[in-house]
């Protein structure tokens, strides 16, 4: 079964006991929408939302890459291209990273790869920082595949992928908000 926004709007509102006009309803509505989206999106990994891109370079003597939080949900690969040819990296703990190459003083070809954390000022939501091992002794081009949030469930976008064919799945995660111990509602 396929929902629309509407459909789902009104399947929400029907397990919540809540009319779907209600005003807090439907101010939650967004939010609702995005957690679930989103938490599909990051456990099932769907092939349809991985890209490429070729965006990114590694600068010289600089082991860290800023990434934007918008550019991808979940990052996966990273390639260093070198005079054409591709290079995996491999991806390691930052403290693999830290501790054989923490100086900066080896270079060459970036061969490691390691999640370091967020900004510092938006404490991660603005953008993500990764680290590489050895540090750059060059120039590099970078190849980096990962996930992207894909088109949102809205009033004005109402079928997306995930609505289409994952609705039992859509609805399932919901179920887990309104979910409610029985000891409350039986006597």
């Amino acid at each position: 079964m396929s929902l629309t926004y509407s459909s789902y709007v009104q399947q929400i509102s029907t397990m919540a006991v809540i009319p779907a006009t209600d005003t807090n309803f439907t101010i939650i509505i967004p939010s609702m929408i995005d957690y679930a989206e989103l938490r599909m999106q990051r456990d099932l990994d769907f092939l349809s939302t991985q890209i490429s891109t070729s965006a990114y370079t590694f600068t010289s003597g600089n082991n860290q890459l800023t990434l934007p939080t918008s550019q991808f949900i979940v990052p996966q690969t990273f390639e260093v291209i070198n005079s054409g040819a591709s290079s995996p990296l491999l991806p390691v703990t930052k403290e693999f990273i830290q501790n054989v190459y923490g100086t900066g003083s080896t270079q060459g070809l970036p061969q490691y790869f390691a999640v370091y954390g967020g900004d510092t000022a938006t404490t991660g939501n603005t953008s993500q920082y990764m680290i590489v091992g050895p540090t750059p002794d060059s120039n590099y081009s970078i190849r980096l595949t990962g996930t992207v949030r894909s088109a949102p469930l809205s009033a004005s976008n109402t079928t997306t992928f995930i609505s289409t064919y994952l609705p039992d799945m859509f609805i399932g995660i919901h179920d887990l908000h309104f979910s409610v111990p029985t000891q409350f509602w039986q006597n």
